[in-house]
């Protein structure tokens, strides 16, 4: 960054002489090939762009019990640092994210810098802790400020440690397989403990555009193993795909997204990791043992969304979630639904306000019995949440 020297006035009129302007190759330059906010600085190959994102959440939960909060904050604040350059075997690249959080109504006030993404990228391999391939189209999950990962809103696990390599097909098509670590995937066993992993997850996607319609399907393999004696592993898997029509009605504003998902011994994937809605909390699991050995538990998910663009600066979105799990007795059988609304406003450049409301409902085959559900088959709860975000 070049600063320009005021000079000093010294005396009546006497100036001293004006510094001499930096040399051209002291001065930071744009790099223009990477994208807006790329510099290069004096005697580095690389072009470097550095980032953050705050983020501050109000939100209100209906609540089952006098012991939980109904009003809650969180805030959080996210580092990031991009480094990249070409080289005549293609582009190299290099990103870097930390986020803080602060959540002093949560059970967790107060989380250590947690290392959000880490990786390098290099002609379509990608190496480190980046975002799951599995997760990489347009998931249901990403159109509500909930996002997905639990109730069967659909995958949203985020950033895992993967290695994978993304090729281009042809026109917008591209398939991808990575091998991504499974432990961050684990739901565990009902009944046991969870051996120790073998391998890591294996995971294909394709993806890509035919006459305005958006394509995206996704598989996974997923091993679980339970810490019985003579036990076997249980080989999961899931599939999903997505879906999001071109703009249509009114002007061209208007666009419509669905997705589904099914899991067997893969139970993350489809957004079962966890689940529960006001105190009744059934348990989530990727197998259940039983006095035959361990059963894989079968899970779904699907969803739908509307999508309304009313102007450049706001956007509208309905929404509503249908998912289940099923294992082998009832005991393992849910049911849950989602529903809800949100406006997002960005009254200046990477500024947002936003708003949501949204409906759950659970029902659970057979009575659940702790100190909170005290034997209901059901519940339903309302929740609301508004967020300010700046990136910068």
């Amino acid at each position: 960054m070049c600063f320009a020297i005021l000079p000093a006035m010294v005396g009546a009129g006497r100036a001293e002489p004006r510094a001499a302007a930096p040399a051209p190759d002291a001065v930071l330059r744009p790099c223009p090939d990477f994208g807006a906010g790329f510099f290069q600085s004096p005697g580095n190959a690389f072009c470097l762009k550095i980032s953050g994102r705050i983020r501050h959440d109000f939100g209100y939960d209906q609540t089952a019990r006098r012991a939980d909060d109904a009003s809650w904050t969180e805030t959080r604040g996210t580092l990031g640092l991009d480094a990249a350059a070409l080289t005549d075997q293609g582009p190299v690249r290099a990103i870097l994210r930390m986020t803080f959080r602060r959540a002093p109504t949560s059970w967790v006030e107060f989380r250590p810098p947690d290392l959000e993404y880490a990786s390098m990228e290099w002609s379509g391999l990608t190496a480190g802790r980046a975002w799951s391939f599995f997760d990489r189209g347009f998931p249901n999950g990403g159109v509500t400020l909930l996002g997905g990962g639990a109730n069967g809103r659909g995958s949203d696990r985020g950033a895992v440690a993967l290695v994978g390599y993304s090729r281009p097909l042809w026109d917008d098509w591209s398939a991808s397989v990575s091998l991504e670590d499974g432990s961050e995937r684990r739901v565990g066993v009902a009944g046991a403990a969870p051996a120790g992993a073998r391998r890591p997850d294996g995971v294909v996607t394709l993806g890509g555009s035919a006459w305005g319609h958006r394509l995206h399907a996704a598989g996974a393999l997923h091993e679980t193993r339970p810490d019985l004696p003579g036990a076997r592993a249980v080989h999961g898997w899931a599939a999903q795909i997505s879906w999001e029509t071109p703009p249509f009605w009114p002007e061209g504003r208007t666009r419509l997204r669905a997705q589904a998902a099914f899991a067997s011994a893969a139970s993350d994937y489809v957004g079962w990791g966890y689940a529960g809605v006001a105190g009744v909390v059934p348990r989530t699991a990727d197998a259940w043992a039983t006095r035959a050995g361990a059963v894989s538990n079968r899970a779904w998910s699907a969803g739908v969304s509307l999508i309304h663009d009313g102007s450049p600066t706001l956007r509208l979105a309905a929404f509503a979630v249908w998912a289940g799990q099923d294992g082998p007795s009832r005991y393992a059988s849910a049911r849950i639904g989602t529903v809800g609304a949100n406006v997002v406003w960005t009254p200046v450049r990477n500024s947002q306000a936003a708003a949501e409301i949204l409906w759950q409902s659970i029902a659970v085959a057979q009575p659940l019995w702790d100190v909170v559900a005290r034997g209901r088959t059901g519940s339903s709860a309302w929740t609301g949440r508004i967020r300010l975000q700046h990136d910068f």
